[in-house]
């Protein structure tokens, strides 16, 4: 959503436990960070790299890590999209099992509408679009390649 809105992603670190505020947790007997950045895992636009110049010629915004957003956005400049409002807005129930390409592309042209900096996408579910959605999009890019 973020690479179709042409706005930067925030990620947050990989945490042993969500609950903690501590700096470490001890894990099995040893004592582990409890916060390991996620480039320790992925690479690449996910992370913070850059995303290679589209076709088009636009270049999209490099994901920045969650604690630069909360820099540059603290939750008083903030605006929050209620993922349901949202939904019933562009008339997209999860229930009408909408191509994953439409959702997508909707929700970009919404997010792009915006002219607020600070975007934060919020909602009742972990995820914005249903799994099977998701999977039939990573899945028709593979048969295709």
């Amino acid at each position: 959503m973020a690479y179709m809105s042409n706005r930067a992603y925030a990620f947050q670190p990989y945490l042993w436990d969500v609950y903690s505020e501590k700096s470490v947790v001890l894990d099995d007997g040893r004592y582990r960070s409890a916060r390991i950045p996620l480039n320790a895992f992925i690479s690449g636009p996910m992370a913070g790299g850059a995303f290679s110049e589209q076709a088009n010629g636009v270049k999209s915004p490099r994901s920045v890590s969650w604690a630069f957003f909360e820099k540059v956005c603290p939750p008083e400049r903030r605006v929050q999209v209620n993922v349901k409002e949202v939904r019933k807005e562009m008339k997209m129930e999860l229930s009408d099992n909408p191509p994953a390409k439409d959702t997508l592309s909707k929700w970009g042209k919404k997010l792009r509408s915006l002219n607020d900096t600070c975007i934060e996408v919020m909602g009742d579910h972990v995820w914005t679009f249903e799994y099977v959605m998701m999977t039939s999009l990573v899945w028709k890019k593979t048969l295709a390649d």
